[in-house]
């Protein structure tokens, strides 16, 4: 959905998708017209594989939303030696979008807080966004925007226009005094990440 969106909206874009399962891929041109979309290029290769070989590649975006299962995120992809990576591949306006499956509040916060620990390790402005507005304390999808600009401005001016990115982004900005105030630092050689997620998934 993200790549056909990007060519819809920005048709002269080019896009790369990293996809480790090549028979998603297939299934992509078979049944959701992923050959209509000539700019879109899919890679069968690991996220951050992928990442490190284009040593000459900038991207204007990255949009991370790997899963193993239905919480998982796979652990190499939520280090601060990767985060580092991905920022390493933006433009100096570029931005990295990350889908989580976690609460904002409460015990099942903890990889939220693990997560904003880390992408601030790297990136000097992390908002976050809350896209299905259920309750803070239960998992559901929240996106952390991190980048090398100060997003706030453009979130919180005063009057939106009904319908425009400015208002939807509003809607669904999250405090940063609702967010977890603390967590683990996140990294190659300490990674607990699947410890975590499974404490979440027991709670």
């Amino acid at each position: 959905g993200m790549p056909e969106d990007l060519s819809r909206q920005f048709p002269n874009a080019s896009v790369d998708v990293a996809e480790i399962d090549p028979n998603v891929i297939k299934v992509g041109h078979d049944y959701f017209k992923l050959g209509e979309y000539p700019r879109v290029k899919a890679h069968a290769a690991d996220a951050r594989h992928f990442l490190r070989t284009q040593k000459d590649q900038r991207w204007d975006l990255v949009f991370g939303d790997a899963y193993n299962g239905v919480r998982a995120i796979p652990s190499h992809l939520v280090t601060k030696e990767f985060f580092q990576l991905v920022a390493d591949r933006l433009t100096p306006n570029g931005v990295f979008i990350m889908n989580t499956i976690t609460a904002i509040q409460g015990e099942r916060s903890e990889l939220l807080g693990g997560i904003l620990t880390t992408v601030r390790s790297v990136f000097p402005h992390v908002e976050v966004f809350d896209v299905t507005s259920l309750d803070n304390k239960q998992a559901q999808n929240v996106i952390p925007l991190a980048s090398r600009q100060d997003w706030r401005p453009f979130i919180q001016e005063r009057f939106h226009p009904e319908g425009s990115v400015q208002k939807r982004l509003a809607a669904s900005h999250v405090s940063p005094m609702s967010l977890p105030q603390k967590g683990v630092l996140i990294t190659d050689d300490f990674n607990p990440v699947d410890a975590i997620i499974a404490r979440g998934l027991l709670q």
